[in-house]
């Protein structure tokens, strides 16, 4: 789905017995086409993010290379720490 704008969403597995999963942090993966790179990245609001990749908000941001970036993944975390986990696991 790179460049064509397509998203890939998984959700993280529920706890058995659990009423309600709440997502306090995603794990998401956007995409240059312009520039052919990825960036994975976490956040909790996920479109409010995309727009500060694609409007340079984050000066020394290696993001800051591209205007075009597109999510080709999102995934659910049920806490921060497990997204920056996943994140930190992922760019290895």
């Amino acid at each position: 789905n790179c460049g064509t704008g397509g998203t890939t969403v998984l959700k993280a597995p529920q706890l058995v017995g659990a009423s309600f999963f709440s997502v306090d942090a995603l794990l998401y993966i956007i995409y240059s086409k312009s520039q052919d790179r990825f960036y994975v990245g976490e956040t909790s609001d996920l479109n409010y993010r995309l727009e500060l990749h694609n409007t340079h908000q984050f000066k020394g941001s290696y993001t800051k290379i591209a205007s075009d970036w597109v999510f080709v993944l999102q995934y659910e975390c049920s806490s921060r720490a497990e997204a920056l986990n996943l994140e930190r696991f992922t760019i290895r």
